[in-house]
């Protein structure tokens, strides 16, 4: 079916309000989009995409088959209260994803970015916010309430505890668990004898690749080396430090220090005793 829009329903789909469908979006087979869901224009629905309540999508969207977007979250508390989920422009979501709408308990609203490429299986649940341009590998799964910066990225088969947050340009290796904070511009992993990620060092490749320049990389490498020496002050005391430090104070450091200075609920990732850079 397609109307003066150029929107392609396929026969098999059921979409209860097609006057909220934009221009020039396909809707494959048997996909069923709820009454309050908006999408808007340049979209492409595979097949198989289930998607409902108060779910916003953007533009220039495509959504491989059996994703599942904006159903209720997994949470005993929810009593279907109109939360809502929101994602933004350019993204790619492969087959199997789900991203579940928000709690009442937070911001009431799953955000999810523009330009990210979220792979097969991922899961990102209740109120989860995900930066623009952030790369989650298959299977990785995300608890209620995590924060993902920009340019993130996140290797396969990685859990992501409830309330943790994960700074920008930072890279998490494949078949890790994130229980604590993870900087911007950190490498982190599991090894062999740590039972959760540990920080092993700088994303100085992913800095290079996305324009930092080398008084950026310095301050940061610096930043990571005061932060996590050994000795007697507290990670505040070590923080003050740093600000106090005007050689430091690049575009990366900004990015660095704002997000060390929000408040944590569950603490800072510890890291491997080495230098950083």
């Amino acid at each position: 079916m397609a109307n003066k829009k150029n929107v392609f329903i396929h026969p098999s789909s059921i979409v209860e309000n097609p006057k909220a469908i934009g221009e020039n979006t396909y809707i494959g087979p048997y996909c069923i989009i709820g009454k309050d869901v908006i999408i808007g224009k340049n979209n492409k629905f595979h097949s198989h995409v289930t998607i409902d309540g108060h779910t916003k999508i953007g533009d220039h969207n495509e959504v491989y088959p059996y994703a599942s977007l904006g159903l209720p979250p997994q949470d005993i508390k929810y009593k279907n209260e109109p939360t809502e989920l929101i994602i933004g422009n350019y993204n790619v979501l492969r087959e199997h994803v789900t991203i579940h709408r928000a709690t009442t308990h937070d911001k009431a609203v799953t955000r999810v970015g523009n330009n990210c490429f979220l792979m097969v299986g991922i899961h990102i649940a209740h109120d989860c916010e995900i930066g623009d341009h952030s790369i989650l590998a298959n299977n990785v799964v995300l608890g209620g309430h995590v924060s993902l910066g920009n340019n993130a990225i996140i290797g396969g088969l990685t859990a992501i505890h409830q309330f943790v947050r994960i700074g920008s340009y930072a890279m998490i290796g494949g078949v890790s668990a994130a229980g604590e904070d993870i900087p911007p511009f950190a490498m982190a992993y599991n090894n062999a004898s740590s039972r959760s990620a540990k920080i092993m060092g700088t994303n100085m490749i992913g800095m290079k690749r996305n324009g930092f320049s080398r008084e950026d990389i310095k301050s940061i490498n610096q930043s990571f080396e005061v932060l996590y020496k050994s000795g007697a002050e507290t990670v505040k005391e070590r923080l003050v430090s740093l600000k106090n430090e005007k050689q430091l104070h690049t575009s990366a450091f900004d990015i660095f220090i704002t997000f060390m200075s929000q408040p944590s609920k569950r603490g800072l990732c510890a890291g491997e005793s080495q230098k950083y850079g």
